[in-house]
This record gives C-alpha cells, sequence and structure tokens, in this order.
C-alpha cells in the first residue's frame, strides 16, 4: 500500500513539473527567446511582467523575472521558487516547461535572481518577517532549490545589484532596514562583493555622500546593467542619472540629452521596463504597454562624463588594521614599563573623566531638560511646524554621533529619546511621548520621528 501511495505521488510531482505553458508571441520574449548570447540581467523596477498564465490563484499578481543564460529562457516567479523554462516555439508563442518541483513559497520576495556558469543563483530577498541574506541555488538534478553557505549572511534585496562580465563577483547594495522581531536597526547604504565562486562576501565600501543623499531623497530608484562598459545605469527619480563602475569604484554623470528625453524624461507617468544590455544597445519595454514592445538605443562612454567623486568611501584594510596593531604593541613594550603605567593612568583618567555624549555633565532637578536635549527638542519642533519628520539621520547629526559606530548610534538615541519622554511624562503629568516614532509611508520598516503641536505648544510655555 505505502508502495503504491509512493507512486502516486511521484507521477504527481513529474505531471506537475512536465506541465506546459504558452508565452504569446511577443517582440521582448521572441527577442530574447532568440539572442544567441546570454544576458546577464533584465530589471524590472515598476511594472509586474505577467507573462505566463498560472493556475494558482494566489500567484496571478506575483511579478516575472526573465533570465537569459547560455543553457535557454527562464522565466522565474518573484517571490516563490517556481522555474519555467523555453522548450519549444509554435504559431501561437513560445512553450515554456515548469522546472521544479516546489511548493513553498513566501521567503524570497525582491530577491536578486542571477546565473553564473549555467547554475541560477537566488540571493536575499524577504518573507515570514524577514529580510533574509540566503544564497540559494537551483538544483537540476533533484528540480528543488538547495542554499549554499557564506562566510557571512548579510540581508539584502533587488534595490541594486551588478554581475561582471566574467560571472566572479556580484556586487549588490546594502539598504536600510529594521528587523521587527527585534530591535535591530540597520541605518546605512554598504556596497557588498560576493565572491560566487568562493562564496564570500566582502562589505567593500559605504556609498559616497553626494549618491548617498541621492538614495535617502529617493529609495526607489530604477538601474539598468551595462556588461560592455562594466557598470551599472542607474536612474534617480530626482532626475540624476549616473553610470556607476563598481571594479574601479568611479562614477560618470549622464549628458546624452538624448537618452535622457528618450527613457528618463517622459511626465505622464510612463516607466522603462525590463531594460538590458546587448551588443551596446540598451533594449527596453514601457510600463504602458501590454504588447511588450521593444525599443533600444546605442549606448557608450560618450555619453558621460566623469564625477570628482567616488562611488564608495572603503573601509579600512584589515590586514593593515592588525600590522598596525602589532606595531603599535612593540613600540608601547619598547617604550618600558614606566612609559606603559603611565599611559596606563593617563588612559584610566581620560576614560574616567570623559563623559558620554548623550548623558549631560550636570542636571538641575531630576526633570529638567539639559542642553543637548533642548537643541534636539527645538530642532524636531522647528522641524514638525513645517510639516517635516525628523529621520534616525537627523537625530544622529544633533547629537554628534556621526563617527561613532552603529552600535554606539543606536544605543545614545535610544537612550536619548526615552529619557526625554520620561522627563516630559514626569514634568507635564502626562501619559503620552513628547517625541513620537511614526512609520515611513514610503517603506513600512523605516520610522520617522515628531513632536505634536499640542506638545510643541507645552515646551513654549
Amino acid at each position: 500500500m505505502r508502495i503504491m501511495i509512493s507512486l502516486f505521488l511521484g507521477l504527481i510531482t513529474l505531471s506537475t513539473c512536465a506541465q506546459n505553458f504558452e508565452v504569446r508571441h511577443n517582440e521582448l520574449v521572441d527577442f530574447v527567446y532568440q539572442s544567441k548570447e546570454a544576458i546577464s540581467s533584465i530589471t524590472n523596477s515598476f511594472n509586474r511582467n505577467i507573462l505566463i498564465t498560472l493556475d494558482n490563484k494566489h500567484l496571478t499578481t506575483y511579478n516575472q523575472i526573465i533570465l537569459k543564460t547560455k543553457s535557454g529562457l527562464y522565466i522565474l516567479i518573484e517571490g516563490t521558487g517556481h522555474i519555467y523554462k523555453a522548450v519549444g516555439i509554435d504559431k501561437k508563442g513560445i512553450i515554456f516547461n515548469r522546472q521544479d518541483s516546489t511548493y513553498i513559497f513566501g521567503f524570497n520576495a525582491s530577491c536578486i535572481f542571477f546565473s553564473s556558469k549555467d547554475t541560477i543563483y537566488s540571493l536575499g530577498g524577504g518573507g515570514f518577517w524577514e529580510k533574509n541574506g540566503q544564497l540559494r541555488y537551483y538544483s537540476e538534478l533533484n528540480n528543488e532549490w538547495q542554499i549554499r553557505k557564506l562566510n557571512k549572511k548579510i540581508s539584502t534585496d533587488n534595490t541594486h545589484y551588478y554581475k561582471d562580465p566574467k560571472e566572479k563577483f556580484l556586487y549588490y547594495l546594502q539598504t536600510p532596514y529594521q528587523d521587527p522581531g527585534s530591535n535591530y536597526e540597520f541605518d546605512k547604504y554598504i556596497l557588498t562583493k560576493l565572491n560566487i565562486e568562493k562564496r564570500e562576501n566582502i562589505e567593500i565600501g559605504e556609498i559616497s555622500k553626494p549618491l548617498k543623499k541621492l538614495l535617502s531623497a529617493d529609495y526607489a530608484s530604477n538601474f539598468i546593467n551595462i556588461p560592455s562598459l562594466n557598470a551599472s545605469l542607474i536612474n534617480f527619480k530626482s532626475g540624476h542619472h549616473y553610470l556607476v563602475n563598481y571594479e574601479k569604484n568611479e562614477v560618470f554623470r549622464l549628458v546624452n540629452t538624448k537618452i535622457m528625453d528618450e527613457i528618463f524624461g517622459s511626465s505622464t507617468g510612463v516607466n522603462i521596463n525590463n531594460t538590458f544590455e546587448l551588443n551596446k544597445r540598451i533594449y527596453y519595454t514601457k510600463s504602458n504597454d501590454s504588447s511588450y514592445k521593444l525599443y533600444s538605443f546605442p549606448i557608450s562612454m560618450k555619453d558621460f562624463v566623469k564625477e570628482p567623486y567616488p562611488l564608495y568611501e572603503p573601509f579600512e584594510d584589515e590586514s593593515k588594521k592588525t600590522y598596525f596593531y602589532i606595531g603599535g604593541l612593540c613600540m608601547l613594550l619598547i617604550g618600558g614599563s614606566v612609559f606603559y603605567v603611565k599611559k596606563r593612568k593617563q588612559k584610566t583618567i581620560s576614560t574616567n573623566s570623559k563623559p558620554s555624549l548623550a548623558v549631560p555633565k550636570k542636571e538641575d532637578n531630576g526633570i529638567d531638560f539639559n542642553p543637548l536635549e533642548l537643541e534636539l527638542i527645538t530642532k524636531m519642533i522647528e522641524q514638525s511646524a513645517r510639516g517635516n519628520h525628523f529621520s534616525v539621520e537627523d537625530i544622529n547629526t544633533s547629537l554628534g554621533l556621526n563617527r561613532k559606530t552603529l552600535e554606539i548610534q543606536k544605543k545614545i538615541r535610544t537612550e536619548t529619546i526615552n529619557r526625554i519622554n520620561h522627563k516630559f511624562k514626569i514634568k507635564y503629568n502626562l501619559s503620552i511621548d513628547l517625541i513620537e516614532r511614526i512609520r515611513s509611508e514610503e517603506d513600512r520598516r523605516y520610522y520617522k520621528y515628531m513632536i505634536s503641536g499640542e506638545n510643541s505648544r507645552l515646551i513654549k510655555n
């Protein structure tokens, strides 16, 4: 009886994997299918692709990612493990066959899909209350996804990423987020380099200030990977268009107005979708065209001018830091025991006497705000009166924490806000907070801060 049940379930699995789906002819899919070259990525930042009609009603609105590898054309359903491979063509369209046998989904929304040496990978993404940093690959032998261990797991999504033409490295951007299951808060933009073969993550630097301002002001930007230039063209909604070279750490500004007008100059709300580069031409479709008509234009370095700042500020080399510490230790030992004791005493005095940034030197009583707290409250009241919110970066700047580590920033920031709210409640005999924390409407993972008009009047009085 058990053998019969096993055979029955096996037949069901095989029939699921063998099911065919037809994508009607359109310029985009036909062009990619007929191309003899692999396409590193086809990015789609705005509209969702609905190419394959799925039986599962829960997946009908899931975005469908197009991936062209050396082994063929694939469509992957974002947020799931479903993989469909093009296996033929007829008069109506291109026939796709489901390859995988997975049925669990909801763990990899907005993940990075890419291929390397005919292997399909899925990196990061979110789901089940967590933004993860897992590296998964599709096993053709088992018809399902497997996980690969990394030296360091880094939470990420597909905000910006680039795979080098030699398929050795994947560059991707870490963006701010909050973990809903803990108080952990990440508020930086860090560029990370993944060695695909060695499965090693290396955080190479923090995005430079000129670009960081654009990222902070406009989180939802789109990008086009351009392997022929070994770079990505990033379009910020604020009207800034830059070519970034991850390997050389260089930034170039787009100056070709024809390109700006063709893909970035629309004021009608039409966006570019399904963007990719092939043979020094950029291809794309338009968000208001359900027929997937394909447009293109040439691209070269002549369309750009170099900017005076880098893409990222490199982190200090760990090996150099190690040598520096060893050298310093040797110098300390050579100085002799008397010098060592003297330095120890000075360090002890300095440690005991130096106050924390967020701790007042002296308070008149237990409920009066100290000058640092008053300065923060005043700035926040001014911003709130204008209808603006205070961000995490604004609080860090006000408290002088920009050069501190992320852990120290978070600790001092939290202690300061909690102390202000506690004093406010006691001083005015209220049960509400002075500084309110509000989730960002643009991205529910982040918080903004404000002081209400009523509380502002109490403080002023």
